[in-house]
């Protein structure tokens, strides 16, 4: 990755609302608390590390500041959670 675009990268985060950022890091299983400066150099590291990231970025980016008709990145599945749903009782 080249530093013009590891730079573009980091300005696109830094114009992102606090939301959005938070939505970054839980996509990315991450924190999603702290301060601002936090949440910008949590986002920024997975950027470096995951293309889906930055993909889910660029989404969260073309919604906030146009092409929102875009189609969305779903969440990746949670492995971890392999319990049932509760049975829902029905009451008559």
């Amino acid at each position: 990755m080249n530093n013009s675009t590891d730079e573009q990268r980091f300005l696109q985060l830094q114009n992102l609302p606090i939301n959005d950022l938070q939505t970054l890091l839980t996509f990315g299983g991450e924190s999603r608390t702290g301060k601002r400066h936090e949440l910008i150099d949590r986002c920024h590291a997975l950027m470096k590390k995951s293309k889906i990231i930055r993909e889910k970025c660029e989404e969260l980016h073309n919604k906030r500041f146009g092409h929102g008709d875009l189609p969305t990145i779903p969440y990746p599945k949670d492995k971890t959670n392999t319990s049932k749903p509760p049975h829902h009782l029905h009451l008559h």
